[in-house]
């Protein structure tokens, strides 16, 4: 938790942020536009070819993901460590 001009900050385990005005509190994951899920890709249409490529194509996004994960779980654990008291 930290007392600001903006109110008072508190880092979630989530990683995510909310911020309280007075006796009002904000999350500032509402303020994130809402992301539509793709659309399911006909796997049947798929080559042997293409399958292939598409499994590899979300390996790397699998790892892009655990990247982004291991970055704010440092993150966090750095901000914990700033509020602790």
């Amino acid at each position: 938790m930290l007392i600001s001009e903006y109110g008072i900050i508190y880092l979630l385990n989530t990683g995510a942020i909310r911020v309280q005005y007075g006796e009002e509190a904000m999350d500032t994951d509402d303020l994130e536009p809402s992301v539509k899920k793709p659309a399911v890709k006909n796997l049947e249409e798929m080559s042997i070819e293409a399958l292939q490529d598409y499994i590899a194509e979300m390996e790397g996004e699998i790892s892009r993901v655990r990247e982004a994960i291991a970055a704010k779980k440092e993150a966090l654990s750095g901000a914990e460590g700033v509020f602790k008291t």
